[in-house]
C-alpha cells in the first residue's frame, strides 16, 4: 500500500485544493456557493482517503456564535439610535445587508433575518 494507491499525489491535490480556496477567500473571489461545493469536495477527498475532512459537528457552534454576534450587533444598533446617532446605525444595518443579513426597524425594536444561501 506505500504507493498503489497513489497516496501522496492524492494527498498532494487535497493540499493544493484548500490553498487555493485560501487563497480564493482571502482575495474576496469565493462566494458561499463555492465555498459550500469544496467544502464537500473536501469532505468526499477525506472519505475515500480514510481521513475526517468535514465540517460537521462545527455548523451547530457556528449558528450560536453568529447568533451571539448578531444579537451584540443590534443592540449596539439600537443604543446608537436611541442617542440618535443614525449614520452611524445605518453604517452597521448596510454592511450587515452586504452580509446578506436583513435587519428591519420595527417599533419594538430591530429584527432580522439571516440568509444562510
Amino acid at each position: 500500500m506505500d504507493d498503489d494507491f497513489n497516496t501522496p499525489n492524492a494527498l498532494r491535490a487535497v493540499f493544493g485544493l484548500v490553498r487555493d480556496l485560501n487563497r480564493r477567500m482571502d482575495e474576496g473571489d469565493l462566494s458561499t456557493e463555492g465555498l459550500r461545493a469544496a467544502g464537500e469536495m473536501l469532505a468526499e477527498f477525506g472519505e475515500i482517503l480514510g481521513l475526517d475532512l468535514s465540517a460537521e459537528g462545527s455548523r451547530e457552534e457556528d449558528d450560536k456564535l453568529m447568533d451571539g454576534l448578531l444579537a451584540l450587533l443590534r443592540e449596539v444598533r439600537q443604543r446608537l439610535r436611541e442617542k440618535r446617532e443614525w449614520e452611524l446605525a445605518d453604517e452597521i444595518r448596510g454592511r450587515l445587508l452586504d452580509l446578506g443579513i436583513v435587519l428591519e426597524d420595527k417599533n419594538q425594536g430591530a429584527n432580522r433575518d439571516r440568509d444562510r444561501g
